[in-house]
C-alpha cells in the first residue's frame, strides 16, 4: 500500500525510456483509468476505488504530476507534451482497426469543454456508427444544474454525486458499460 494512493499497491512501467508509477488495487475483470490534467489527483483515485469497490482490478498509470496531489503550474510547465499526448486518448485509427471486433466507444464530455470539442464527437459518431455511445452534458451559460462552462472532468472534478444530476448519470452509464462488456 501507498500513501500516494491509499489502498493501492504500486509497481513500475517502463516505456520509451521513462519510467512511470501504475497504482493497482482490487480483483476481477481489468481496467485502467487514464488521467487527464490535473494528473492522478484525488479525484481520480476516487473514482479508482470506487471501481475497486464495484468489483473491478483497477490500474490507475501515473503519467505525470506527483500521485494523490493536485497538479500545480510549475508542473503543467515541464509535463504540457505529456498532457497533449493524453489528451489525445482517443487514436481513431487502433478504433477503426478494431472495428471488426465489434468494439463500442462510450465518450463524455461537457457542452462548453474546448478541451473536449465538439467536433471530435462528430468524428467518432461518423466512424464508429451505432458503437459509438455520445454522453453530452450541457455546460452552457444558464443551464439547469450550474456546471461551470471551463468544465472538463465529467467522472472527477466536476462530479456532483447525486441521483438526478447529469454527471452522476454519465457516471451510472458508465458503470453499466463496464459492467455490460466486462462481467460474464
Amino acid at each position: 500500500m501507498t500513501d500516494a494512493v491509499p489502498g493501492f499497491d504500486v509497481t513500475t512501467f517502463a516505456h520509451a525510456g521513462r519510467g512511470h508509477e501504475v497504482y493497482r488495487a482490487g480483483t476481477g475483470p481489468a481496467v485502467v483509468v487514464v488521467h487527464e490534467m490535473p494528473g492522478l489527483h484525488p479525484g481520480m483515485t476516487a473514482f479508482g476505488q470506487r471501481l475497486v469497490d464495484t468489483g473491478y482490478r483497477v490500474y490507475l498509470p501515473s503519467l505525470f504530476g506527483r500521485p494523490g496531489r493536485p497538479f500545480s503550474g510549475r508542473e503543467l510547465g515541464r509535463s504540457i507534451g505529456q498532457v497533449c499526448v493524453s489528451r489525445e486518448f482517443v487514436d481513431l485509427a487502433r478504433v477503426k482497426a478494431r472495428a471488426g471486433d465489434g468494439l463500442c466507444v462510450l465518450g463524455l464530455r461537457f457542452s462548453a469543454d474546448r478541451g473536449s470539442p465538439a467536433e471530435r464527437f462528430a468524428t467518432l459518431r461518423r466512424e464508429r456508427g451505432k458503437n459509438f455511445e455520445a454522453i453530452e452534458i450541457d455546460s452552457s451559460p444558464g443551464n439547469p444544474y450550474g456546471i461551470r462552462k471551463g468544465a472538463h472532468a465529467v467522472l472527477t472534478e466536476e462530479l456532483v454525486d447525486t441521483p438526478g444530476h447529469p454527471t452522476r448519470a454519465a457516471l451510472d452509464r458508465v458503470m453499466a458499460f463496464l459492467a455490460e462488456r466486462l462481467r460474464p
